[in-house]
Formats: C-alpha cells, structure tokens, sequence
C-alpha cells in the first residue's frame, strides 16, 4: 500500500472528513504548538462508485498521494483565502518523500518554504484585525487574528484582549474559544464535559421514550 506524509506547522487544529471512503475516514491534524513538526500518515483508500441503475457500486482504489493532495488542499482552502497576497498561505503541505523523518523536514526547501509563506499570511492575518478595528468592527476578529498575533510575537493591539470570560472557555484538546458550558468542541468534535455529555444523551433518551409512550395504538 502506497503512503504519503501531510506535513503542518499550522497553529490551529483542521479536520477533514470523507464518508464515501470505506470505512469512512476522519483525517485530524493537530495544531502545532510553536512551529513544531505535525505530520499525518495517509495511505490508498477504496471508494464505491455508481455503475448506473441497477448495477451494485464498484469499488475504486484511490491512490494515497490522491488523497494526501485533496485532504492538503481542504485543510489550506486550496489557496483560496480572500484579501491575501500571493505566496501567503497556512503551513500545510504533501511532503516530497512518502515518509520523511522530522530531521529531512526541517532540512528541506519545501519546510522553509513553508515557514515564509505561513509568516505572510499570518502577519496578513493581523493587518486584517487592525483594519477590522478601525473601523469598529471588532466583533470580526477572532481566534485566527489573536492566534496569528501571538505566534509573530505582536502584542499591544486592542483588539488583543482576552476572550476567556465567562461566556468563553478554551477547549482542553484543541485549545480553541468555544461558548462556555458547551459539551463538545465545535472546531475539534471532542466532549469536552463527558459528565455532562453522558447525562444530556440519558436525557435524550428518556425524552424519546416518553415522546414514543404517547403515540397512539396503531390498530391492525
């Protein structure tokens, strides 16, 4: 089976999800925790695909370094972000070799590469708050702005004040702002509030079963 390596020194955590492939593949990748190495293992995947009416699906091989592009692609928006100037992307990428080691990483071009392009977009980023707090429209700036700011070392912006408050907390797997009191991360999926997440699907389940209770009989 063919492997290739997503490689990320992206601060903030991505997932990507594919339900067609069998069994259905959930691809995470990790924030990097200042500039560290984040690397994702992706192999060949089977697909079933349509053979037209009638006919049972076909299974498809599709080859890793097919999926390692389309995966790489999602998680930097394929180079799509608005108002950024070229060369400025998030540091994620397919590496050059099916499995490097940390230590070629960091040899590479393609790493620093990277880095440059990781640091345009970044400081993009933060040139993007300032604008949005000019104009008075700082309930626009969010975890990315003070994310970027803190990984270029900026500080003494406004707009960089601390949301953990208490309708904020941070998640605990993730590291992302999310509502406080809420049971998973919206960013990584994870509970975050197992005791209150096992309680609340208790509930759910007695609500369903007391909804099914006061259906009418059916008569034969």
């Amino acid at each position: 089976m063919d492997v290739r390596t997503i490689v990320s020194i992206w601060p903030l955590p991505s997932v990507e999800r594919r339900p067609l492939f069998q069994p259905m593949s959930e691809y995470k990748l990790p924030a990097s925790k200042d500039g560290e190495i984040v690397m994702l293992r992706i192999g060949d995947q089977i697909q079933y695909q349509s053979a037209g009416s009638g006919v049972p699906p076909i299974p498809v091989q599709i080859p890793a370094f097919k999926v390692a592009d389309d995966i790489a692609r999602c998680f930097t928006m394929g180079k799509s972000w608005p108002n950024m100037p070229a060369n400025a992307q998030p540091g994620i990428w397919v590496a050059d070799q099916p499995e490097p080691t940390e230590a070629e990483i960091l040899g590479s071009e393609r790493y620093k590469h990277a880095v440059r392009e990781q640091d345009a977009f970044l400081a993009a980023v933060v040139t993007q708050a300032d604008d949005l707090d000019r104009k008075g429209q700082r309930n626009n700036i969010g975890l990315l702005h003070r994310e970027a700011a803190r990984v270029l070392g900026v500080t003494g912006r406004p707009w960089q004040e601390d949301l953990r408050s208490d309708s904020n907390m941070v998640c605990p797997w993730c590291k992302s702002l999310i509502p406080a009191g809420a049971l998973r991360c919206r960013v990584c999926q994870e509970v975050v509030d197992p005791v209150a997440y096992n309680a609340a699907k208790v509930l759910q389940k007695q609500a369903g079963f007391a909804a099914e209770q006061k259906k009418p009989m059916q008569v034969a």
